[in-house]
C-alpha cells in the first residue's frame, strides 16, 4: 500500500477500522440511496442471512477514484464521516457514474 510518505505511484489510504464499520452498520438499517428499500442484509434462498450491502467511501481511498480530495488525511478518509452504506447495485453506480453523485449529495443522504 502506498501511504504518499516518499513512496512513487497514487495515494492510498487505508481501509477503515472494524470498530468504524460496526459503528456504520450500527447505524443505519438499508441502504443510503433515498428511496432504496433494499435492507443491508438479505435472506438467500437456503435461508441463510447474507451481506446486501457495501461500505463505500464518499471521497475515494485511492488517488484517481470517485470524488478524490486530496486534502483529505488518512484518518478522515477511514473515518465514520467518509462513509456511507449503499446496497451493491447503488455502490456500483455511485462509484461508475461519480459525475452524478458529487460528495455533497452523498453527505446529504447519509445525513437523511
Amino acid at each position: 500500500m502506498n501511504t504518499g510518505e516518499g513512496t512513487i505511484g497514487p495515494v492510498e489510504h487505508p481501509v477503515p477500522t472494524d470498530a468504524t464499520i460496526k459503528a456504520l452498520y450500527g447505524s443505519a438499517l438499508r441502504c443510503g440511496f433515498p428511496e432504496c428499500m433494499q435492507s443491508l442484509y438479505r435472506v438467500s434462498e437456503t435461508g441463510e442471512r447474507i451481506l446486501n450491502s457495501e461500505v463505500a467511501h464518499i471521497h475515494a481511498r485511492r488517488e484517481g477514484g470517485p470524488r478524490w480530495n486530496a486534502a483529505m488525511s488518512r484518518e478522515e478518509n477511514r473515518g465514520f464521516g467518509n462513509l456511507i452504506l449503499l446496497c451493491k447495485p447503488h455502490a456500483s453506480e455511485v462509484d461508475d457514474t461519480p459525475q452524478h453523485f458529487p460528495a455533497e449529495l452523498l453527505r446529504e443522504w447519509k445525513r437523511a
